[in-house]
């Protein structure tokens, strides 16, 4: 038998799992851009839509699909999708599928001044300050979710703050953004605090433990 076959022939599953988590995510941004094209989304779309996420699990864990997923079952919590709910829907996903230069956003390595290694994300008693866009929803839903579970929000960079959190909507040319000044002095104010610059994504993955 040839190395890395299995009885029936046929290569093991871990072989293929990049290339079918690719293969789906790539479908289901085709999907997105299907049921965004006329910038509305109606009850049998947004269905469809949570229908074929439940049936691709694969790709459940991946970002940003773990985000179109928690907000679809935030919708779905009371069984219907009215229509502010999925005014909003539209708005997250002409966020995820309507940027013509995908890579001008947060998607893959960048030259963010991020905390390494990442640390972990401790909400209780913490301040927390917000910069930048977030796909995980509006700023405001962001810091009721730190709220939520014990954190307090801040407006403000401060010796006393925990962790800035950079949404994943920033622009790759942060340092010549609004955004640029926090992350400045978080940078700056590391040297005397334990102030931990994070991404959403890593911020994201402490939701379901905090």
């Amino acid at each position: 038998m040839s190395r890395g076959i299995d009885a029936h022939g046929q290569p093991p599953v871990q072989f293929n799992q990049g290339w079918r988590v690719n293969r789906g995510i790539h479908e289901l941004l085709g999907f997105l851009r299907g049921i965004a094209a006329d910038k509305h989304i109606s009850q049998t779309e947004a269905a469809q839509l949570m229908s074929w996420i439940s049936a691709n699990g694969e790709i459940a864990n991946e970002w940003p699909v773990n985000i179109l997923i928690d907000r679809l079952c935030r919708i779905y919590d009371d069984g219907v999708a009215d229509e502010e709910e999925r005014s909003d829907l539209a708005k997250l996903i002409n966020e995820i599928v309507g940027h013509k230069d995908e890579d001008s956003y947060l998607w893959g390595p960048t030259d963010l001044p991020l905390t390494k290694p990442e640390p972990d994300v401790i909400f209780d008693s913490n301040e927390f300050v917000l910069t930048g866009r977030f796909l995980f929803g509006p700023r405001r839903t962001v810091q009721k979710e730190i709220e939520l579970r014990g954190g307090r929000c801040s407006d403000t960079v401060r010796l006393q703050t925990a962790f800035l959190v950079i949404g994943s909507l920033t622009s790759r040319d942060w340092k010549f953004s609004s955004f640029g000044n926090k992350i400045a002095k978080a940078v700056e104010y590391a040297q005397r605090a334990p102030i931990a610059v994070i991404s959403e994504r890593h911020w994201q993955r402490f939701l379901l433990e905090g």
